[in-house]
C-alpha cells in the first residue's frame, strides 16, 4: 500500500491510498473518529485532518506518559523542560492554542498560560482506549483553545454482556533509561443492565539517563550533568557528579485511578459515571537547576537555584453522562455534567537563600454539554449547547527553610480576590452527503464568554484599577467540500476560523519575570 498527503496553504489536501490486493490491505479512510463532531463519523466524510493512535500502539509504547506516546507520532512535536512533562505542539502551536479533551470534556481552564503546560501527563496511557488528534482550528465543535488542533484522550468504556462476568488482567513494564517500574491493574464486571471498569496504575520513574554519543557541533558538554545540588540542615552544597550522563533530580512517581460504571434500566437510555483521579510526586523543574550563576572556588560553577520544583500535578474528574437514542427529535443524544478540580504549585528557592516562595493555585471546573444527532436522506445535522463555571484561588508565601512558623507573605501568581471565568455557546454542524461522491459540510458557533477577577490587595502591586470585568461575544464557523472518486482517494478544500477567549492567565497574571521586569494585567485584552 502507498499512502501520500499533500498540504497548501492549510486548507487544501489530497490524500490517497494505493492498494495491491483489495480484500488485504486496510483502509484507515473507513476508521469511525469522534473528534470532528463530537460524535462518530466515518473519515471519509470528515473534512479535518485527524490521526488516531488506538490503544494496542499506546501499551507498545515505551513511554513514560501520554504525552511520550504522542511524541513517537510523527505530525507532533513535544518540548520537555523536566521528565515529568510535556507541551503539545500542533502546527506550531502549543500551551492554551492546543485543547486537550478526555472522555468529551475540556481539560483547558482559566489558568492555562502561553508558555509550556505538562497537563497531559495527568492522563493515564495505560487506561486508554484512542488517542484522536485533529489538526486545524476546531472551535465549531469544543469551543475556545482550539486553534492548532484537538488532542482528545478517550478512556477504556465497559460493556454489557448478556451474561454476568468479571475478569481482570494485569501489566508490569520496565524502562532501563529511567529504571522505571510501571504496573497496571484492570478490573471489569458486566452484566445486562450493570458495567464497570476500574484501572489503577502506579509509576514510578528514576533519574534519567541521557545518551553519550553527542553531536560535535553541540559540544563536549551538551547534556551533561557534571554537578548537582543538595540541602542539609539548611547548607546548600553542590556535588561533582561521578556519572555526569545521568540526569540527577529528574525522578519522580505518578498514581492514576479511572473508574466508570454504566448502568440501563431501559432500551436506548445509558447512564455513566465517570471518576478519573491523578496525583504526582513533586517534579523537579530540571532546566532551571543546572542554571549557573558564576564560578566558585576552583572553578566549580555555583548553581543558581538550590529547589525549583512544581509540587504534585493533582487532577480530579467526576462526571455523569447520559446516551439515548429517538429522544427529543433526534436519533441520538448526550448529556453530560462535570466537575474537574485541579491543583498546580511551583517552589523556588535561590542558592544559600534561606526561604523558599511557594506559589499555589487550586483550580475548580463545573461544566455540561449536551449534544444531538439526526440522520436523514444523505443529511447529518449535529446542534448543541455547553458551558462552564471556573475559579482559581491564588495563594503565595515564603517560608524560612528551617523554621516552619517564619511564613511571610509574597506576590502572588493570580490576583488574590476572586477570580472566575463562564462561558456559554450553541454550535451546530451539517453534513449533507450530495451523491456518492461529493459531500459539503458547514458549521458555526455562537456564545458568550465572561471573565472577572478581583484584586483585593495593593501591598506589592497599586494598580489603578481593583478589578476586572468582561463579556465578550465569540463566533466561529466552518464550511468545506469533500470529493471522493472512489473509497481510497480523498480531496478536501475547507475554510475555517477559530478563536481563543482571553482566560486569567492572559488578562490578571501579576508575577516578576526577572529584577526590572514585570507582567501586569491587561484589562483590555479581546479574542
Amino acid at each position: 500500500m502507498a499512502h501520500a498527503q499533500v498540504i497548501e496553504s492549510g486548507t487544501f489536501r489530497v490524500e490517497f491510498r494505493l492498494k495491491k490486493a483489495k480484500d488485504s490491505v486496510y483502509n484507515p479512510l473507513d476508521e469511525v473518529v469522534v473528534s470532528a463532531y463530537r460524535t462518530a463519523e466515518k473519515r471519509q466524510r470528515v473534512i479535518q485532518e485527524i490521526d488516531l493512535i488506538p490503544t494496542a500502539k499506546i501499551q507498545q509504547s515505551l513511554g513514560s506518559s501520554t504525552v511520550d506516546v504522542l511524541a513517537t507520532h510523527a505530525s507532533i512535536a513535544i518540548q520537555k523542560s523536566q521528565q515529568g512533562g510535556g507541551s503539545i505542539i500542533l502546527r506550531g502551536m502549543e500551551a492554551n492554542r492546543v485543547l486537550l479533551v478526555v472522555d468529551g470534556i475540556r481539560m483547558n481552564n482559566l489558568i492555562y498560560r502561553s508558555g509550556h503546560l505538562q497537563n497531559a501527563i495527568t492522563v493515564d496511557p495505560l487506561s486508554l482506549d484512542r488517542i484522536e488528534v485533529s489538526f486545524g482550528p476546531t472551535s465549531n465543535a469544543y469551543g475556545s483553545d482550539a486553534l492548532g488542533g484537538v488532542v482528545h484522550f478517550m478512556t477504556k468504556t465497559p460493556k454489557f454482556t448478556e451474561t454476568y462476568r468479571i475478569n481482570g488482567q494485569m501489566l508490569l513494564k520496565s524502562t532501563s533509561v529511567n529504571n522505571g517500574k510501571v504496573s497496571h491493574v484492570e478490573v471489569k464486571a458486566s452484566g445486562k443492565r450493570l458495567a464497570s471498569l476500574t484501572t489503577l496504575t502506579q509509576s514510578a520513574f528514576g533519574d534519567l539517563r541521557s545518551g553519550r554519543k553527542i553531536n560535535p557541533s553541540y559540544g563536549l558538554p551538551y547534556g551533561e550533568r557534571r554537578v548537582y545540588q543538595s540541602t542539609f540542615m539548611g547548607h546548600d552544597s553542590v556535588h561533582s557528579n561521578p556519572d555526569p550522563w545521568l540526569q540527577v533530580g529528574s525522578s519522580y512517581t505518578q498514581n492514576d485511578l479511572l473508574h466508570k460504571t454504566l448502568w440501563r434500566f431501559r432500551p436506548g437510555r445509558v447512564h455513566q459515571v465517570n471518576i478519573q483521579v491523578s496525583t504526582s510526586s513533586n517534579v523537579m523543574r530540571f532546566d532551571r537547576l543546572t542554571d549557573k550563576e558564576g564560578f566558585g572556588p576552583l572553578g566549580r560553577p555555583l548553581l543558581k537555584y538550590a529547589e525549583w520544583y512544581y509540587g504534585p500535578q493533582d487532577r480530579s474528574l467526576f462526571a455523569y453522562k447520559y446516551k439515548g437514542r429517538d429522544q427529543w427529535g433526534f436519533d441520538g443524544v448526550n448529556v453530560t455534567a462535570y466537575k474537574q478540580v485541579v491543583q498546580e504549585s511551583r517552589m523556588t528557592r535561590k542558592f544559600n537563600n534561606p526561604y523558599r516562595n511557594y506559589r499555589i493555585e487550586d483550580v475548580v471546573m463545573w461544566g455540561f454539554n449536551a449534544d444531538g444527532e439526526k440522520r436523514w436522506q444523505g443529511n447529518v445535522l449535529r446542534a448543541g449547547i455547553d458551558g462552564s463555571i471556573q475559579g482559581v484561588q491564588s495563594n503565595a508565601f515564603k517560608q524560612h527553610v528551617m523554621d516552619a512558623w517564619d511564613q511571610r507573605p509574597i506576590d502572588s501568581r493570580y490576583p488574590g480576590g476572586v477570580n472566575q471565568m463562564k462561558s456559554l455557546a450553541v454550535f451546530a454542524t451539517h453534513v449533507n452527503e450530495i451523491n456518492k461522491h461529493l459531500t459539503l459540510s458547514e458549521g458555526f458557533r455562537v456564545g458568550l464568554s465572561q471573565l472577572y477577577s478581583e484584586f483585593t490587595d495593593s501591598t506589592f502591586f497599586p494598580f489603578p484599577f481593583q478589578h476586572i470585568n468582561q463579556a465578550m461575544p465569540v463566533a466561529s464557523g466552518s464550511m468545506g467540500l469533500i470529493y471522493s472518486p472512489h473509497d481510497r482517494l480523498k480531496y478536501t478544500v475547507s475554510a475555517t476560523t477559530g478563536f481563543r477567549a482571553p482566560n486569567i492567565d492572559d488578562v490578571a497574571k501579576v508575577f516578576n519575570t526577572s529584577p526590572g521586569r514585570i507582567i501586569v494585567p491587561n484589562p483590555y485584552l479581546r479574542p
